[in-house]
């Protein structure tokens, strides 16, 4: 009950502040992940995402590789290796090639598993870029990244990273 308590403090702090700091959501992530898995199939970050509470990414320079944008944007939350856990969202390891909301033993939003896409380049792009318009429902709460440069360099770090 205590940990429930702290990472129920986290995530509030997180939504005052607005943005998914690395203290804050990392303090969550190593707290407990399988019981940041079940808040979130429990509907606290889905909670969050219908107050308008979203992650914005953060701020890379330009010239910024793509491991230095998934650790920015994407660490605090998902995983990439063979044998990790899920975090709050699901290990990505495996991702390319694979159909969204499937990986077992993650709790996917119903409109995640609903959206019968099949992870590549392509679909990588579009999802980044806009994560609420690709998959409406889903509960990610991420804003997604904008410049067409990170995106890529995300995407190919992605592509060697997770296989």
């Amino acid at each position: 009950m205590h940990r429930m308590l702290l990472i129920g403090a986290a995530l509030a702090a997180v939504a005052v502040v607005g943005v998914a700091g690395y203290g804050v959501f990392t303090a969550v992530r190593s707290a407990d992940r399988q019981q940041g898995s079940a808040m979130m199939s429990g509907g606290m970050m889905g909670g969050m995402m219908s107050q308008g509470m979203m992650a914005q990414p953060q701020s890379a320079p330009p010239d910024a590789t793509g491991e230095q944008i998934f650790r920015g944007n994407c660490r605090l939350c998902h995983t990439i290796g063979a044998n990790e856990g899920n975090g709050l969202g699901p290990n990505l390891h495996g991702l390319f090639g694979r159909r969204s909301g499937s990986l077992k033993g993650f709790p996917y939003s119903q409109a995640m598993r609903d959206a019968g896409i099949v992870w590549g380049e392509k679909t990588l792009d579009q999802y980044l870029a806009q994560p609420a318009g690709v998959v409406p429902g889903n509960r990610m709460p991420f804003a997604g990244i904008k410049d067409d440069g990170q995106r890529h360099a995300l995407i190919a770090y992605l592509e060697e990273a997770t296989k």
